[in-house]
């Protein structure tokens, strides 16, 4: 499927190859995330799977997700998806799920690839185009399995730099690294417009901008 419009900067989509060198690598890192085999028709699936959508989404470059990995200590080991489960994953299903709590929306996409004849699920994920995604919604797991919550309303996930998981942004480095992102989109777009226009002001503006992210830096650093 494709989202249309001007892409946003990140990994290609979608790459196979790109997901079968991740399988063999074995090891999960910060825009890297393995799941085992999980049926996509149930709810609280999607919205875990939701939530590394979105804290990928705030990641320079995005991010993959694998579904198909089975946790072996200290690793993981490719597994497959069970049949039952392959057909319910597909870009329309979770970029309809994801972007009913994501806040603006996000872009990406789901392929089904064999390896050796063992079928997998992949999942890229665009890096945001223009703002940070917010979680607008939130999600909390059925009664019976402990009404855990999922997603919060009002949070921005990222990435831990600590190990690979999802987690709210709760730090100052966290949050200036997903408005360094931001700022620097800002830039280029207001270049960009400059450019059409005939503007040749890129050098006042790129002395005011660097200022202005240092005055910004400044403020943080007290806090």
């Amino acid at each position: 499927m494709s989202t249309g419009g001007t892409a946003a900067r990140g990994v290609k989509m979608p790459d196979h190859q790109a997901f079968i060198d991740l399988i063999e690598q074995g090891a999960e890192g910060r825009s890297l995330e393995f799941k085992q085999s999980m049926n996509a028709q149930d709810q609280l699936v999607k919205a875990k799977i939701a939530r590394t959508i979105m804290a990928m989404a705030n990641l320079q470059d995005g991010g993959r997700i694998v579904i198909g990995m089975k946790q072996v200590m200290p690793g993981w080991q490719p597994e497959g998806v069970r049949p039952e489960d392959l057909g319910h994953w597909s870009t329309d299903n979770i970029m309809a799920f994801t972007n009913a709590y994501a806040d603006p929306f996000v872009e990406c996409e789901v392929v089904q690839f064999k390896v050796k004849g063992t079928d997998f699920v992949g999942i890229t994920v665009r890096e945001f185009r223009d703002l940070p995604v917010v979680c607008k919604l939130e999600f909390r797991a059925p009664a019976k399995q402990g009404a855990e919550l999922i997603l919060q309303r009002g949070a921005l996930y990222i990435r831990s730099t600590r190990i690979p998981e999802t987690v709210p942004v709760s730090t100052q480095t966290e949050m200036r690294e997903i408005l360094d992102i931001a700022i620097e989109k800002g830039v280029r777009s207001f270049i960009a417009k400059t450019r059409r226009i005939g503007l040749a002001i890129e050098p006042a503006v790129e002395e005011s901008l660097r200022a202005a992210k240092k005055k910004f830096d400044d403020e943080l650093k007290k806090t």
